[in-house]
């Protein structure tokens, strides 16, 4: 397999409903569900056999207002391991992130509340049962249910739905 070529696997993407017309996607995380308000409201399908490209190659034709998002390529000084300390990430890694993403929006501040490491367990999809040290790469399509950014944007293209403070 050459590095352009992609991979397939599947993932989980919310099934249109009339409901999430008047009614917001929520899941519970932090807070026990209850018999009125259930843990989650979505609706998912499993998609088989999609295809998986690495988009670093492509970093020049993503951009926020063709895409819905862009790409940053840095050069933060950290190394792979730099990312399981906490302490690390907040002090030197997300100042950077901030500034960058400042930067490519020309926005006057850029405010990051909070973030989230993902590593993937050797087993995988497969859950052994046990609590994960770290949260789990994601299985479920994130992507805006709003008009697209542009009026050339694909309605078959997904997109990120995102706000930004100016």
């Amino acid at each position: 397999m050459a590095a352009t070529d992609p991979i397939h696997s599947w993932m989980y993407f919310l099934q249109r409903d009339p409901k999430f017309e008047t009614e917001r996607v929520y899941e519970l995380r932090r807070q026990k569900p209850t018999k009125k308000i259930p843990q989650t409201n979505m609706l998912l399908e499993k998609v088989d056999n999609i295809a998986i490209h690495d988009v670093r190659p492509r970093l020049e034709q993503c951009s926020f207002g063709t895409t819905g998002f862009f790409l940053l390529d840095m050069d933060t000084g950290l190394v792979a391991e730099d990312f399981d300390h906490r302490e690390k990430v907040i002090k030197c890694f997300l100042p950077q992130l901030a500034a960058e993403v400042k930067d490519r929006l020309n926005a006057s501040r850029v405010q990051i509340f909070d973030y989230q490491l993902r590593k993937r367990n050797r087993d995988f999809p497969i859950s052994n049962g046990e609590v994960y040290e770290y949260r789990q790469p994601s299985c479920l399509a994130h992507v805006g249910a709003s008009p697209p950014p542009s009026p050339s944007h694909s309605p078959n293209q997904p997109w990120c739905e995102t706000d930004i403070v100016t």
